[in-house]
């Protein structure tokens, strides 16, 4: 394993740890409201994008749902990601909010196999840590940044609580950065 994969390993470890204990301390009814509407920034800058791909929460990541669904009621239409049958691969599939979805194997949920691919204008993904230079530090299995590179001229808006974010974070020339992180405490755009 390289350095900068160890230390990537490191920082996944100690902030997963830093997530974990952060919502554990919170109380069901804050854990309830925060995330429940997008804020107006977010919507600009969304503004004009029809299709935005937002991810059901796993774990201790922020709860999206509600926002998803208010941007159906704003006129988006959501998309979600959805594995590929090889490993590393992944689209995103149309999704309306209650659809049924199916655990994939990583525990997550995504829409059916049969749900029509789209392609996504902005997409909104979950991170492990983030810093204010708009980098991300995802899981480690690449599907965003292949996601990302798939897409560029999509949107990239990272969602985390604010005990993930780093002084700064490790990256290669081939990452893209994010445009801009919700967390519970603040809405930050890249500058």
């Amino acid at each position: 394993m390289s350095d900068r994969a160890e230390t990537k390993a490191q920082l996944r470890q100690r902030l997963r740890f830093r997530r974990a204990s952060h919502v554990a301390a919170m109380a069901a009814w804050e854990r309830g409201i925060v995330f429940a509407h997008p804020p107006s920034p977010l919507l600009e800058l969304i503004a004009g994008r029809k299709v935005v791909a937002i991810h059901a929460a796993h774990g201790d990541e922020p709860d999206i749902a509600r926002i998803g669904a208010a941007l159906v009621d704003a006129g988006h239409r959501l998309a979600m990601p959805r594995l590929g049958e090889s490993a590393g691969t992944m689209d995103f599939a149309a999704y309306e909010p209650g659809d049924a979805l199916e655990p994939t194997r990583y525990g997550l949920a995504h829409p059916v196999a049969d749900a029509p691919t789209l392609a996504p204008d902005a997409i909104v993904c979950p991170l492990i840590g983030f810093d204010r230079a708009m980098h991300r530090l995802g899981q480690g299995g690449g599907y965003y940044d292949r996601a990302f590179a798939a897409y560029p001229h999509a949107m990239r808006i990272g969602i985390g609580w604010s005990v993930q974010e780093c002084d700064a974070l490790p990256h290669e020339d081939h990452d893209m950065s994010l445009n801009a992180v919700l967390t519970e405490r603040e809405w930050i755009v890249a500058s």
